[in-house]
């Protein structure tokens, strides 16, 4: 096969080892009406996509094979004279004139006052790429990316794609409060509208301020951008995105203590909204909540209108991860647990009301609960499903350590000493069954 004299070396070594191959290809090769490509219009396509193979990016490549037919051969009689031409330049310019972006990387390119006005620029790369001036109107560009791209005087609508002003270096605080004609800031915006990479972006954004967290929402109850997230997605439906956006609020570095305390027009904080809800699908945004380096012994000591403190709530709405994430927590007190509701209840007995034998455990073990005392009914309970509990999957030295812990008058389990003798005595006539009492768990650990 001669090599025609135009091809430089590297090209003719390539095709060269194509030989083979040459006639496969020309069987493979078909045009729109599926016969094959005939030998004359066969050996310029091997030399451009040969030209292109050559480039350092091998997407160009990918490119131009995924070409439909007829924007191949668009791109073939265009360069098919002059293949020395092609460039990535060239066949950007190509892409752009002829409305075929898909898979091409425009990462870091000039393209400066380019129309790009109806193009689909869908999941291609725009990063550090210069954009001054140019025209970004009415395009689809879900899931592109803007990383430092520079839009400084370009024409785009930052509400359809706010991607593109968080990722632009030409984005600021004050572009970020700038509202549209529903009085909504970007931020505000993608809430409302289910962007929840939006939302991260701007929240991970050097723009971001905590001012911008606090705006509150233009509707009914003018809600905080936290409450709203959670109130907005309960009307649409509950979503994984919506706990998503919420806790990347509350994680964020510009969440502060007064947004979590902010009630609504019910007199509700962010925290008590979300259990009060009792939907199983928010735990994750409440134990975020608790967690938070935001979060106060303050805000979960808030009363509701039966004089229920957060842990209370989360007790009877029967939230035990909640609840059992508030006792865990820094931010757990001996006043928290020992405060007590309308019917004079506190969060142990509540607990043990309510059932939760891993719940009380955990109050117990929290070393907040010095204070409180149990009655004989409650200290039965203890024994009967907490104690086989604490006791279960632990080892001969776990179990030597629980029991040291349970013997100990000043240690976690000190409600449980008050009046031991009488409970016991209860207790061993409760479980007469028992052939030896004295050799039962209780008087094992006492």
């Amino acid at each position: 096969m001669k090599v025609p004299d135009t091809l430089s070396q590297d090209e003719a070594q390539h095709i060269d080892s194509l030989k083979e191959a040459v006639l496969e290809a020309h069987l493979i090769r078909r045009d729109e009406d599926n016969n094959p490509l005939p030998l004359k219009d066969l050996w310029p396509a091997l030399r451009i996509e040969t030209k292109i193979a050559s480039l350092p990016d091998p997407a160009y490549t990918a490119w131009y094979q995924a070409l439909p037919w007829d924007q191949q051969q668009a791109f073939n009689t265009q360069f098919k004279e002059t293949i020395n031409t092609i460039t990535e330049e060239a066949i950007i310019d190509f892409a752009l004139q002829n409305h075929c972006l898909s898979g091409l990387s425009l990462k870091g390119h000039n393209l400066e006052g380019k129309d790009l006005r109806g193009l689909d620029l869908r999941d291609v790369d725009f990063s550090s790429a210069n954009l001054r001036g140019a025209n970004l109107g009415l395009m689809q560009a879900k899931g592109a990316k803007w990383d430092q791209c520079d839009l400084t005087g370009a024409v785009f609508n930052r509400w359809l794609h706010p991607e593109a002003l968080v990722g632009s270096v030409h984005c600021t605080a004050a572009l970020l409060c700038e509202k549209n004609h529903n009085g909504c800031n970007v931020l505000q915006d993608a809430i409302k509208c289910n962007r929840s990479e939006i939302v991260t972006a701007i929240l991970a954004s050097n723009h971001c301020t905590k001012a911008l967290l606090s705006e509150r929402m233009l509707c009914i109850d003018t809600l905080n951008v936290l409450t709203y997230a959670i109130m907005h997605y309960l009307e649409d439906g509950i979503t994984a995105t919506a706990s998503a956006i919420a806790i990347a609020i509350v994680q964020s570095k510009y969440c502060t203590e007064a947004l979590l305390s902010e009630k609504d027009s019910d007199g509700y904080n962010a925290l008590q909204k979300v259990i009060i809800l009792q939907r199983q699908e928010w735990e994750d945004i409440a134990i975020a909540i608790v967690q938070s380096d935001h979060c106060t012994a303050a805000l979960l000591s808030e009363k509701d209108s039966y004089n229920r403190n957060t842990l209370q709530v989360a007790i009877d709405k029967h939230s035990e991860a909640v609840a059992t994430a508030i006792v865990q927590s820094k931010y757990c007190t001996e006043a928290l647990l020992s405060e007590k509701n309308c019917v004079g209840k506190n969060a142990l007995q509540k607990a043990i009301a309510k059932n939760q034998p891993k719940l009380v455990a955990a109050i117990l073990q929290s070393g907040h609960c010095k204070s409180l005392t149990l009655n004989h009914r409650e200290k039965e309970y203890f024994i009967s499903f907490v104690l086989p509990n604490l006791l279960r999957g632990k080892n001969r030295a776990e179990l030597l350590e629980l029991f040291k812990s349970l013997r100990d008058p000043e240690g976690p389990y000190s409600c449980i000493h008050k009046q031991r003798h009488a409970t016991f005595d209860r207790f061993r006539l409760f479980f007469r069954w028992h052939h030896q009492p004295e050799q039962s768990f209780w008087h094992t650990a006492t």
